[in-house]
């Protein structure tokens, strides 16, 4: 089976069974602890966006939880409120996410940031 992710243009097929997509999806299961993830760290992360309400983000991180991914808020004031997912070493890894996340949720327009 083949997966596809694209970002800025880029597209990207993955084999569920290549190195990368079975590294990725051992990320959603043995995450970093939060505490080991500092501001300055070059972990790769998804902006899961904008929500108007507190109550509209928790939601879409139940929804996120459901499907493996542990998302946070980054965030939050009279404005709204914006999820974040990080935790990932490599950018390629993070665009699979993204592109699952978009395929299993409502969620689009999912962009990655960080690195170095």
């Amino acid at each position: 089976m083949k997966r596809e992710a694209c970002s800025l243009g880029t597209m990207i097929s993955i084999s569920t069974q290549s190195p990368s997509w079975r590294a990725f999806r051992h990320q959603q299961t043995a995450r970093p602890p939060r505490h080991l993830l500092s501001v300055a760290s070059p972990a790769w992360q998804i902006n899961l966006g904008h929500f108007d309400t507190r109550d509209e983000a928790v939601s879409m991180q139940r929804e996120l939880a459901a499907l493996g991914y542990t998302a946070d808020i980054a965030t939050a004031d009279d404005a709204g409120v914006t999820l974040l997912l990080g935790g990932f070493g490599e950018r390629k890894l993070a665009e699979l996410a993204a592109k699952d996340i978009m395929q299993r949720t409502r969620l689009n327009g999912l962009w990655v940031s960080g690195g170095k």
